[in-house]
């Protein structure tokens, strides 16, 4: 299903949605108030004739000021594919986890936790799970400062991680 399609029918099944509706190149962005995010979940999961039961992961990106969540659903009968994305404060805030929603988000909910210390909140086991538990800071974060916070690495020079010849370093 194309993007433009896809927008279309989002915004004739929920009206209410048609303004935070958008198309970034090929893909279809749904920009939501982060209060309402399992609510559209739950509307999407649901939707008649192209139910998006597919929870493919969750991700953050770190925009400086703020978070950014994104939520990728799918259709998979339809190739169907929408972003659900939301703002979150770098501090203090976090948003309610889709687990109720799609069990599948466990995993992806708790890695965006580890990796960038976004709270889901009501999350059933929101605890690190790549990183040590005694691990500091959340390496995908912008102010993380990894020459100061991170374990030594083997490779870690003054100009990047790998050397001129494009190997790792010793």
């Amino acid at each position: 299903m194309h993007a433009q399609e896809l927008k279309d029918t989002l915004a004739r099944e929920h009206p209410e949605w048609a303004e935070a509706l958008s198309l970034e190149g090929e893909l279809c962005y749904l920009t939501l108030e982060k209060a309402i995010v399992p609510e559209a979940a739950q509307a999407l999961k649901s939707l008649p004739g192209l139910p998006f039961h597919y929870f493919s992961f969750v991700t953050a990106v770190d925009r400086g000021d703020h978070f950014e969540v994104l939520y990728c659903l799918q259709n998979l009968e339809r190739v169907a594919m929408v972003f659900l994305r939301t703002r979150v404060a770098r501090e203090g805030e976090g948003v309610a986890t889709l687990t109720g929603v799609y069990s599948g988000a466990n995993w992806h909910e708790r890695e965006t936790f580890d990796l960038f210390g976004i709270a889901f909140e009501g999350h059933p086991d929101l605890r690190r799970i790549l990183l040590r538990e005694e691990f500091e800071g959340h390496p995908l974060r912008k102010d993380y400062e990894v020459r100061k916070q991170a374990p030594k690495f083997r490779g870690l020079r003054e100009r990047g991680w790998l050397d001129k010849g494009g190997e790792a370093g010793e």
